[in-house]
């Protein structure tokens, strides 16, 4: 039998943690940015967006498991916002931590087949159905 596994897509982010101003009841100022790491590698795990129907795609973001990874293991509720290849990102209580930025690929939603990883020889994988 053969193994089946999710697609995957490796992808590198541009990592950015915040100087910030202010405090929860007058709000937060970003102050400065700066950059943690230039070309952090995030393996994300493809999806499928409305299979079997005309408008099928496959697209990839991080999780909050890989979010919070990258951000040295930060812990407490995290709001993240954006798009495929920027993600901001937030404390509950609006706090902001930092901000990814994909510089490896223009765009993960829609992703074209041949931008996933090659599988291992011996095994069939399909893009996860969303």
């Amino acid at each position: 039998m053969t193994a089946v596994q999710p697609r995957t897509i490796t992808t590198k982010w541009e990592l950015r943690t915040h100087d910030v101003l202010g405090n929860e009841d007058d709000g937060w100022e970003v102050n400065d940015s700066y950059i943690i790491d230039r070309e952090y590698e995030i393996v994300l795990v493809v999806e499928t967006v409305n299979p079997g129907k005309e408008s099928e795609f496959f697209c990839a973001e991080p999780t909050e498991e890989q979010v919070r990874k990258a951000y040295r293991g930060i812990r407490g509720k995290l709001n993240i916002d954006g798009d495929d290849v920027h993600l901001d990102i937030y404390m509950k209580d609006g706090y902001p931590v930092g901000a990814m930025h994909c510089v490896s690929h223009k765009c993960l939603s829609p992703l074209p087949l041949d931008a996933l990883d090659p599988l291992p020889q011996g095994i069939f994988a399909l893009p996860e159905v969303k």
